[in-house]
């Protein structure tokens, strides 16, 4: 079928958007000029600030790399400082820290009086990632997977870094800006590629994995105008987007008949177009409204995507504790894939060629909300929401899909503060979904939660929240199971708290604990055979905990010193049933996690004479992983990063 038609839809929406535009408050942006002209402002003597410091951090790691998995693993020197100045009209901001050639951050800001406003943010990190280990299953009944891995134990990583460019322009008396901003997101270096090798007649497949050099970029570039005209403000900004894969973008493999692509990482092109608008926010009645329309495009398949996003509310008081908000969203996705891909494809001879490329799904979604806001008291508020949303589907058949869902939602919500030291709130959401379409979407969920906040007295805080979520699904999507059951069940569950004391004035401690539970119980089929057996109600369970204590201590004005612990602790099983035990007698076994990770630091920092400061810290790590039967290589590890430091201060 061709693309999607929504004219209508859309003028509907554009219909609103006038609506909203009318129901404007007048007046927005009108500046008194005779009473600016009548008064100038003196700017104040604001003393410059200035600091630098260097250091060397002594680095070590030992086993695996998740023990420290963000961070260059080499030692080297450290460095950073700061400036803030003030000399007006003027407004001059730099932040500097360089922990190694890898890991930095930038901020850098200017001002001239509000006509021009400049920032830099520079952001870089490494990321340690582990390697994993292939095992060889042919011992498994009826498996015919054996193993080929390149590099076994390859210290792979990736440096990531993102480079942020805001720059505006105001025109002197007025509120009309013109801005640009650019963003680069690059990451480069070395991951592991696992994929299927073998017999191209698939008679003997092999796992395997190589070493993947990557040279990943991600530009983004905007330009755009704003400025209140009369009683509205209008917003309007084009962007394009390109993500250019280089390094090993297209990896490829002999099965037997010649080089073939697999895990082709594709060029990316897009541009987007946004308007914005909104009335005054005094008044009663404050509207605002979004358009967006999208474009995205595959270097490599040519598969097109747009997609176009439209917005709209409306805050209403109608009496002061009152808050009534009425919001529309329309947004469509319509995609355009190529019916095949022709003999030769990306350069390679031994590509034969395919065809019968399936339609991709485009949908339209329509959501319609309220919001109620009363304040009952000075100590209650009560609130609700009611959402209800609408997907439309074409070309869901050929992916098994429903052509529409339909999904209604009710939130409840309360702030009381029963006496002045403590603030409780609740909440409560029920969701009915029709026609799901995805397996792991339920037909009905609840979730509620409750949050307290505390201060007893002026040296002591605490802060607690739980929430829960129960999920329901009864018509799983599985073409190969004719029974009736076909049930999932989710629960979740997580809670937060932390307790602070300040023990005397110049000792504060802070314990924490966080829990995070959940469970899956579902009907599930290992194989496409049409007379597979069905392994129902199988169950998966995973739970995260951390405790942590932390304390600082200021003994002197000149010494402050800090301490903290923290242990974390991640454990989930699979639990598979009848069916597990006669094909697939070790399924389970690559489902088990079971891991500890404890961290100490440490810290203090002496003040010296004439504003110099040195500090060292201290932080050690220790990661404990489940040696699994199946993967008998070690995943635990430790690292250590000593750091000392001398600082400079100048005002």
């Amino acid at each position: 079928m061709g693309r999607v038609k929504t004219e209508r839809t859309r003028a509907r929406f554009l219909l609103v958007l006038a609506v909203l535009l009318a129901l404007s408050t007048p007046g927005y942006g009108q500046d008194d000029q005779s009473s600016d002209r009548a008064y100038v402002y003196k700017f104040p003597e604001i003393t410059p600030k200035y600091s630098f410091g260097m250091g060397y951090a002594f680095t070590g790691l030992s086993g695996s790399e998740r023990a420290m998995q963000y961070g260059y693993t080499h030692s080297s020197p450290t460095f950073g400082g700061s400036i803030i100045a003030f000399p007006f009209p003027n407004r001059i901001h730099l932040e500097l820290d360089v922990l190694n050639k890898k890991d930095y951050f930038v901020d850098a800001r200017y001002a001239y009086s509000d006509l021009v406003l400049f920032r830099y943010l520079g952001d870089s990190m490494f990321h340690n990632l582990q390697g994993i280990r292939l095992t060889d299953l042919d011992h498994l009944p009826g498996s015919p997977l054996g193993v080929s891995q390149e590099a076994p134990g390859y210290r792979y990583g990736v440096r990531a870094s993102i480079n942020h460019v805001y720059l505006r322009f105001k025109t002197p008396d007025y509120p009309l800006h013109l801005y640009t901003e650019g963003m680069l997101v690059k990451k480069e270096g070395d991951i592991q590629q696992i994929f299927l090798g073998g017999a191209n007649d698939y008679s003997s497949i092999i796992r395997t994995s190589e070493i993947r050099k990557i040279d990943w970029r991600t530009i983004d570039g905007k330009v755009g105008i704003n400025g209140h005209l009369g009683p509205v403000e209008l917003d309007y900004s084009h962007s394009e987007k390109r993500f250019i894969s280089e390094g090993q973008g297209i990896m490829s493999y002999d099965y037997g008949t010649g080089p073939l692509p697999h895990n082709v990482v594709p060029d990316l092109e897009g541009s987007t177009d946004t308007f914005r608008v909104h009335s005054s926010y005094t008044g009663k009645i404050v509207a605002a409204a979004t358009v967006s329309k999208m474009e995205r495009r595959n270097g490599q398949s040519n598969a097109k995507a747009d997609y176009f996003i439209g917005d709209a509310q409306v805050r209403y008081l109608p009496v002061v504790p009152l808050v009534l908000v009425f919001k529309y969203r329309h947004d469509e996705k319509d995609e355009d894939t190529p019916d095949s891909l022709p003999a030769g494809f990306l350069g390679f001879a031994a590509f034969p060629g395919v065809t019968g490329i399936r339609n991709a799904v485009t949908a339209i979604n329509d959501t319609v909300s309220g919001i109620a806001q009363y304040r009952v008291s000075g100590n209650l508020t009560l609130g609700t929401e009611v959402v209800y949303k609408e997907t439309r589907r074409e070309h869901a058949a050929e992916w098994d899909l429903p052509d529409r869902t339909r999904e209604k939602t009710i939130t409840l919500n309360a702030t009381y503060r029963p006496v002045y030291a403590l603030k409780l709130m609740a909440k409560y959401t029920h969701s009915d979904f029709d026609s799901p379409a995805y397996n792991y979407q339920p037909n009905r969920s609840d979730s509620g939660s409750l949050t307290a906040m505390w201060t007893p007295v002026a040296w002591a805080s605490a802060f607690f929240s739980y929430e829960l979520t129960d999920g329901k699904r009864d018509d799983l999507i599985y073409d190969q199971i004719s029974s009736a059951s076909k049930n999932r069940r989710t629960r979740w569950d997580k809670f937060a708290g932390y307790v602070t004391v300040s023990v005397r004035e110049d000792l504060t401690v802070t314990t924490s604990y966080s829990y995070w539970h959940n469970k899956v119980k579902q009907d599930l089929i290992y194989e496409l055979d049409p007379g597979a057996a069905p392994d129902l109600g199988v169950k998966y369970r995973d739970v995260a905990q951390n405790y942590s204590v932390s304390a600082a201590y200021t003994p002197k004005r000149q010494i402050s010193l800090v301490a903290d612990v923290s242990h974390t602790r991640g454990s989930g099983s699979f639990f598979p049933g009848i069916a597990d035990a006669v094909s697939y007698p070790s399924i389970s076994a690559f489902s088990v996690l079971d891991t500890t990770e404890t961290v100490y630091s440490a810290g203090v920092r002496y003040r010296l004479p004439k504003e110099t400061e040195i500090g060292a810290s201290y932080s050690y790590t220790d990661y404990n992983g489940f040696d699994n039967p199946l993967n008998p290589e070690d995943t635990s590890g430790t690292a250590h990063i000593i750091l000392i430091s001398l600082t400079k201060k100048w005002k």
